[in-house]
């Protein structure tokens, strides 16, 4: 199947995800968000180790308010660009699916990137909507192993923080894993809704028969 803007006649909405209505989901996930930035903070902190053996990095002593200040200033920078370059990711895979410009948007707490003009098959979805985490980790630790020592504490602030604000697409993923391959996703930026083929009556099977 491939991609397309229009629904096809024997489709029907079997289910959907609306972040923006359903509040407790959303609090669920980011409460789930912080706990996995421990995760990969480990997980990833063990890669580092293993990529970068003679690391040796240098303290976040913090002993005046203007230095508070620029370390909170470079968090935040650097988390305006892991969010910008994920959305950006999204962006690219909807754009190689649909050869049309995807729309982004912010709402709320959080940006997103969209398509919601169009139908994208299962397994088309899936990779649109783990390109960001999949794709940022790896080329983040291939950068770690080789970049001056003095930015990979940045780097490694990124891919975390990256992979632990991915808790909805993996959620989605994990989700769509269990639908069948013939699924449709239309995503909208803060509603996912998937179509899936009506069932066939007894009389139209037998017709077809």
């Amino acid at each position: 199947m491939q991609p397309s803007t229009q629904l096809p006649p024997d489709y029907e909405l079997r289910g959907e995800i609306d972040l923006s209505q359903n509040k407790k989901l959303a609090l669920l996930l980011n409460l789930i968000g912080m706990i996995l930035i421990f995760v990969f903070g480990a997980l990833f902190g063990w890669l580092t180790l293993l990529l970068r053996p003679n690391l040796i990095l240098g303290s976040w002593e913090v002993s005046s308010i203007s230095q508070l200040l620029k370390f909170v200033l470079v968090l935040i920078g650097l988390t305006v660009a892991q969010v910008t370059l994920h959305e950006l990711v999204h962006g690219l895979f909807f754009w190689l699916a649909t050869k049309n410009r995807p729309r982004y948007g912010f709402k709320g707490l959080y940006a997103y990137a969209a398509a919601p003009e169009w139908y994208l098959p299962r397994n088309r979805y899936l990779v649109v909507g783990l390109a960001p985490v999949v794709g940022m980790s790896l080329v983040g630790l291939l950068l770690i192993s080789f970049v001056p020592q003095g930015l990979v504490l940045s780097l490694f602030y990124v891919i975390v923080i990256n992979a632990a604000g991915s808790i909805g697409d993996l959620m989605v993923a994990g989700w769509l894993l269990f639908k069948p391959v013939t699924t449709l996703i239309q995503d909208a930026g803060d509603a996912i809704a998937i179509y899936q083929q009506e069932p066939r009556s007894e009389s139209e099977a037998n017709g077809e028969e």
